[in-house]
């Protein structure tokens, strides 16, 4: 497993054998963020202004998602029960403040 981390390129799942689809734009994005030399990660230059400028974030509204007024495209429905394996502080009263990360700017 250490070999494949250090060493090996990443794969991503065949669309008709496994029945999941990566699209070019996320495969591009997930190479770029794992890139082996952390030199040539993705942010490594700019931060995450050059992580949030890739083409796979080009529909996302930066500005709504940083105010949490962003709408999901898909809400699951979910019971309490399933829940219970999630940080309480996230589930009791939707309150993510605690877990976000300051934007300069």
């Amino acid at each position: 497993m250490f070999f494949l981390i250090q060493e090996a390129n990443v794969t991503f799942p065949d669309p008709e054998k496994h029945n999941i689809y990566v699209s070019p734009k996320a495969q591009d994005l997930i190479n770029k963020l794992l890139a082996k030399k952390k030199e040539k990660r993705l942010g490594a230059e700019k931060g995450i202004e050059e992580i949030l400028s890739h083409p796979f974030f080009a529909d996302l509204d930066i500005a709504l998602l940083m105010k949490k007024e962003l709408k999901p495209k898909y809400m699951p429905d979910i019971n309490e029960g399933e829940l219970k394996y999630f940080d309480q502080r996230l589930v009791k009263d939707n309150s993510v403040e605690f877990s976000v990360i300051p934007v300069a700017g």
